[in-house]
């Protein structure tokens, strides 16, 4: 009997260990858009260059290139080099990003997959990469996709949209996401999202529109049913109640981001699955960071008139 009872419990602390081992690594390796953020910052880089339909943005870049040419489910490695290799993934995007002619330096870099160019997408087109199907709405295009795909969106005005699978949504231009009332949800989002895996949002601007402070429009809400990761970068969040809201369960990155004349938070945790956020500019709003939940880190935020920048309940 006690060799039985020896056996279980060593199993049970071999799971254990494994369970714990998987989450250190969840959270403690930055996905690619995280990481190009950190190279771009300390080497002074904007994460945008050119200008108008001439230009792009560093982090949506990268996030194009992540995960999307090897067979790897989570869709977070980067030219084959998977993200907790933290030196050489780093590497690797530092390569990539000097190929896109950012003015940063690193030692020894992977050699990059030469594919620098982003698809070319009509105004008010929408692109998904994988099949080469086009839409004339977001929705439509994340309808048909599946877990994986990679959405550009062209330039234009979009109204708010449910997200159901796991994809990389990357505006192409200047993209605005109008707040919206999606399907089942009492209050208008620009996305709703409703699935897990890893999702990543790059390069589009959330607005409320038309739509008042009193119907309490968002930007980017979880829902708590699912456990998203979610890459949340280069983007921008205009005249909202609330930019971002992770629900309980959700997990990820939000660094890189503008918010601007938020009328309540414009970043809200309310999970304990362990959220990193990084290196955001938030400029008139109420609250900078609310922070309910437990394993979140921030740092290298700037706050401009903010009146609370760090609500932390945790």
């Amino acid at each position: 009997m006690k060799k039985l009872m020896t056996i279980t419990l060593l199993m049970l602390f071999a799971f254990s260990l494994m369970a714990v081992t998987a989450l250190a690594e969840n959270n403690e390796c930055p996905a690619a858009p995280a990481v190009a953020s950190e190279l771009l910052r300390e080497a002074g880089e904007s994460n945008r260059y050119g200008s108008g339909r001439d230009g792009g943005n560093y982090i949506r870049d990268v996030a194009h290139e992540m995960g999307s040419h090897n067979e790897d489910v989570n869709n977070t490695d980067f030219h084959g080099v998977g993200k907790c290799d933290q030196e050489a993934y780093k590497a690797a995007i530092a390569a990539f990003l000097i190929e896109q002619g950012a003015n940063i330096e690193v030692a020894d870099p992977v050699d990059p997959d030469p594919d620098p160019e982003m698809p070319e997408v009509e105004a008010g087109t929408v692109l998904n990469m994988d099949t080469e199907e086009t839409y004339d709405d977001i929705q439509n295009a994340v309808n048909d996709a599946e877990a994986g795909n990679t959405i550009y969106v062209g330039e234009g005005t979009y109204d708010g949209f449910r997200l159901n699978e796991a994809l990389n949504i990357i505006g192409v231009g200047d993209v605005t996401v109008i707040s919206s009332y999606v399907a089942g949800e009492p209050r208008p989002n620009g996305i709703f999202v409703n699935t897990n895996g890893e999702v990543t949002v790059t390069n589009i601007t959330f607005s409320s529109g038309d739509i008042g402070s009193e119907d309490y429009p968002q930007g980017i809400l979880t829902s708590g049913a699912y456990d998203p990761t979610l890459h949340i970068s280069g983007n921008e969040f205009v005249g909202l109640h609330m930019g971002v809201y992770f629900n309980p369960g959700a997990s990820g990155t939000i660094t890189g981001n503008t918010f601007t004349d938020i009328n309540h938070a414009a970043i809200g945790i309310d999970s304990d699955a362990g959220v990193d956020i990084t290196y955001n500019t938030i400029v008139n709003a109420s609250i900078g960071l609310e922070i309910f939940g437990e394993n979140v880190t921030y740092h290298d935020n700037t706050f401009d008139n903010v009146d609370t920048e760090v609500d932390d309940h945790s």
